[in-house]
């Protein structure tokens, strides 16, 4: 946002702007109206006051879906051609019992009966190895040359058999945007240059909302809850007296929420559930 505080924007740039948040929608599978909610709009007009950028969906629908739909059609043609795509996610966690995992899930969409067929193809254990983009492309390059040598991502043909003539019907390929994965993702791009990268929607939101969080006028309250949940977690004396006040005042149960500090996501849920539980805990 820093970077389009506030000025006029020119004829061309606002076609950019377009085209950019209809990659967005097209790419990402977030719901087009997205761009008319007042949510959205208002929150581009705080980052650049004074100027309305944000085309309305009627603006969008007809010469600049076409333009941008023009230059995708080229490079995924030859995949959907095969009667199906796959997008292949990956991403990394740690275990319960603190082993650091890279798992892989296939996403298979049949275009003519749009049925979906999801895979998870498995983990493979790094917890002794440095997390580099070597370490992901290792990883992925295995599970790309596993599903060609077993026909996992082709699509059968009428007669039974499998068209070996189509390499893969691998159209993308998703994970966060930790480093490793921004490398490995740039190493696959430029050896499959048909294969679209996308970034995984939720991690994205995850990362806005951390902006929205970490914001001075909202971080002291986020901390004060998340204060307020830890003592009746840790409180042997307490612990289980928030449900009696919950049968009391309200009638139902729910249980506190904790935050994970990187997931930002929990730490607008921790707030949101204390105001549920409110009259419960002014009773209190």
């Amino acid at each position: 946002m820093d970077s389009l505080v506030p000025r006029n924007y020119s004829a061309q740039q606002l076609r950019e702007i377009e085209v950019d948040l209809l990659g967005v929608m097209l790419l990402s599978s977030i719901a087009f109206n997205l761009l008319d909610s007042p949510f959205f709009r208002g929150y581009t007009r705080k980052g650049m006051p004074g100027n309305n950028v944000v085309p309305t969906r009627h603006a969008m629908a007809g010469p600049v879906l076409e333009r941008l739909l023009a230059t995708i059609v080229v490079s995924i043609k030859e995949a959907y051609s095969a009667g199906a795509f796959v997008s292949l996610s990956f991403d990394g966690w740690m275990s319960l019992a603190d082993r650091k995992l890279i798992g892989m899930l296939a996403s298979l969409v049949d275009i003519s009966s749009g049925a979906l067929t999801v895979d998870f193809r498995g983990t493979t254990d790094i917890t002794s190895l440095a997390e580099t983009t070597e370490l992901v492309v290792g990883p992925v390059e295995k599970e790309l040359s596993t599903a060609h040598a077993a026909n996992d991502y082709l699509t059968p043909l009428p007669s039974g058999h499998v068209d070996d003539a189509c390499a893969s019907v691998l159209t993308s390929i998703v994970s966060d945007s930790a480093s490793c994965n921004v490398g490995a993702k740039k190493q696959f791009a430029q050896k499959h240059p048909s294969i679209i990268m996308v970034a995984c929607t939720a991690h994205q939101c995850n990362l806005l909302t951390a902006n929205i969080v970490t914001h001075p006028a909202l971080k002291p309250p986020a901390d004060k809850c998340s204060k307020l949940v830890s003592f009746f977690k840790q409180s042997t004396k307490y612990c289980g007296q928030p449900q009696m006040w919950m049968d009391d005042t309200l009638g139902w149960r729910k249980s506190l929420e904790r935050r994970g500090e990187t997931r930002w996501f929990s730490h607008h849920a921790v707030v949101q559930r204390l105001l549920e539980l409110k009259p419960a805990l002014e009773s209190f």
